[in-house]
């Protein structure tokens, strides 16, 4: 609890940090103004899930530039030596993280109503995504070594998720249309469409692959994350 509280209180003190946080509460009632005026009401489901898939890995990034700060400061030698452990901590900042992600998912869906789809339905997609921002903080964290290198990595990161937004605009017939599967966002995106369509039973393999996806590419960060940060100290 006290690792979270001073997470809590390194954003309110990092302006780059709040400013983030503010622009997703600027988005959301944005995005239900719209709606609410009955505005681009042909481009609800465009808007819903472009929405979705920009703050996903965001979040992951502002999880990742806590931990990096940290190291900048040196309070990160501090947390080595309290009881907990550094893998602990950086299990809470990924519970934390994906708890963020899929409250605000959840009530961007409730609260826009761009998508009319029960809740039920929109769970297992937005789970899948909540994974980017759990695979963007691990791969920051495994490959960066200061804020810099952090921008730099997340850039990339951020286009490999937000690539997944082209198949809502290119014919999904098409064959380099599958060209955007080799991202597990764009997996989320058919799961979301399956389920617009009353595909059910696809809607839920798409989300389900999409999980299954993200797992491995976590997974291979974590490799990534152990191979340089637990080797043994001289």
């Amino acid at each position: 609890m006290s690792l979270a509280a001073h997470d809590l209180a390194s954003i309110r003190r990092d302006k780059v940090l709040i400013n983030i946080v503010g622009l997703m509460v600027a988005i959301l009632a944005a995005a239900t103004i719209v709606h609410d005026l009955g505005y681009f009401s042909d481009w609800w489901v465009t808007i819903q899930l472009v929405l979705l898939l920009g703050y996903m890995p965001g979040v992951g990034y502002l999880s990742a530039m806590l931990v990096i700060d940290e190291k900048d400061s040196g309070i990160d030698q501090a947390l080595r030596v309290s009881p907990l452990r550094q893998s602990h901590a950086i299990a809470l900042r990924i519970t934390m993280c994906i708890l963020f992600v899929l409250s605000y998912g959840i009530t961007m869906v409730l609260v826009t109503r761009m998508v009319a789809l029960p809740l039920v339905q929109w769970l297992l997609p937005l789970l899948a995504l909540s994974l980017a921002s759990v695979w963007t903080t691990l791969t920051v964290l495994a490959l960066s070594r200061d804020k810099v290198q952090a921008i730099g990595l997340f850039r990339a990161l951020n286009l490999y998720v937000q690539i997944a937004a082209l198949y809502l605009f290119i014919p999904q017939d098409a064959w380099y249309a599958q060209l955007l599967l080799a991202s597990p966002a764009t997996w989320s995106v058919k799961s979301v469409l399956a389920f617009i369509d009353g595909a059910t039973t696809a809607g839920a393999l798409w989300a389900l692959g999409a999980i299954a996806f993200w797992a491995s590419l976590i997974a291979i960060s974590i490799v990534a994350y152990r191979r340089g940060h637990d080797r043994p100290r001289a």
